[in-house]
């Protein structure tokens, strides 16, 4: 499985990045067959941030450095917004090749100190590549949240008809985008955070 994910933060002050490291996982969680004997598989493909520290317990801390300590130029250990992101993907036989469509998006951020606040929260998906018609095509949606958490069913027809060639250039995938406020320095920083399968991202 060709599984790709990036995470990084930006300082909105100085531009200064920081790479993030992300974990991703992909399962086959369904095989179906229609009434004419097609297989579909359906897979969830997860990504979520982590950091090179470990808890207490030894178990990987999961989130984004976000703060400076005493206004230097190193991150602290607060860890105190995650992210997460998961995307759906189901698999179908087009004249005998196999083909993607997405058919959920979800994910969330999870603030674990009450200092930091996030804004802005917005997330595109989508899909791009050949289809059953021998041409290149590309399907993206994106949408502004409000909350910490969303979930999208892509149930429209497109989506499936529109599905992608996966042994030509392809993506399909994800991206989640906040803002991280530290309330009490008044500091902030975009946190971007990509999940795609494919040759690039969206």
């Amino acid at each position: 499985m060709n599984n790709n994910a990036r995470g990084r933060i930006v300082d909105t002050e100085t531009n200064e990045e920081l790479l993030l490291d992300v974990v991703t996982t992909s399962q086959l969680v369904k095989v179906e067959r229609d009434e004419l004997g097609n297989e579909y598989k359906e897979y969830i493909v997860d990504s979520f941030m982590v950091s090179e520290e470990t808890s207490q317990e030894n178990e990987p801390m999961v989130g984004i450095l976000n703060s400076y300590v005493d206004g230097k130029n190193e991150w602290d250990n607060s860890y105190s917004v995650y992210g997460r992101s998961s995307f759906t993907i189901r698999e179908r036989l087009v004249n005998t090749k196999p083909h993607y469509y997405l058919t959920r998006v979800e994910g969330s951020w999870s603030i674990q100190d009450s200092q930091i606040r996030i804004s802005n929260q917005r997330i595109r998906y989508g899909q791009e590549g050949f289809v059953s018609g021998g041409y290149r095509d590309r399907l993206v949606g994106s949408s502004n949240i409000i909350g910490t958490t969303f979930g999208f069913n892509l149930t429209a027809s497109s989506w499936s008809t529109k599905a992608v060639q996966i042994d030509n250039l392809y993506t399909i995938g994800m991206y989640m985008y906040c803002r991280v406020t530290n309330s009490s320095t008044g500091r902030s920083w975009d946190f971007h955070l990509d999940n795609w399968r494919g040759d690039s991202r969206l």
